[in-house]
């Protein structure tokens, strides 16, 4: 199995460490790594922890979805407590958005309007796991809502 989780954090930490050496980075600035939990964390379970315990101590940011990417959209249109596979997630959204393919753009139209409906499930969804003392990354869990909670402030300030 490709270490993906790794490769990402390993680009992140190269990301960042470039624009510090370039003097582009200023304070406030973060760098995220976004990759799906689903097979990784269960197929390759030592390599999943080194990636999580790199990134933490690189203080890189984790928009980790398991089991893929698709939740987040998904949690736009509903709830969604009950663990799922990668198909079952896009069969889902499919009810949702009938056309949907992987890399659409989904941003403004359709999901701008319900954001913060995905965004108040996924923080559930996180909250249930922490009382039901679930293993971090969890299925079902998103931190692309943390990821997107982020972009939207600094879209803020840009345009205060």
């Amino acid at each position: 199995m490709d270490k993906v989780e790794l490769s990402i954090v390993r680009y992140a930490i190269d990301l960042q460490h470039d624009r510090k050496v370039g003097k582009s980075w200023v304070s406030g600035d973060s760098v995220w790594a976004v990759f799906d939990g689903d097979e990784h964390r269960l197929e390759n379970p030592d390599n999943w922890n080194n990636a999580m315990q790199i990134a933490r101590s690189k203080k890189i940011e984790l928009a980790v979805s398991n089991p893929c990417f698709e939740l987040w959209y998904l949690l736009h249109f509903q709830d969604r407590a009950a663990s799922l596979t990668r198909q079952d997630a896009e069969r889902l959204l499919r009810k949702h958005i009938s056309d949907y393919r992987k890399n659409d753009i989904l941003w403004p139209v359709p999901l701008e309007l319900i954001t913060s409906e995905a965004m108040r499930r996924a923080k559930k969804l996180a909250e249930r796991a922490i009382a039901d003392e679930s293993p971090e990354h969890n299925n079902p869990c998103t931190g692309v809502c943390n990821l997107v909670e982020s972009l939207l402030e600094l879209g803020k300030e840009i345009y205060r």
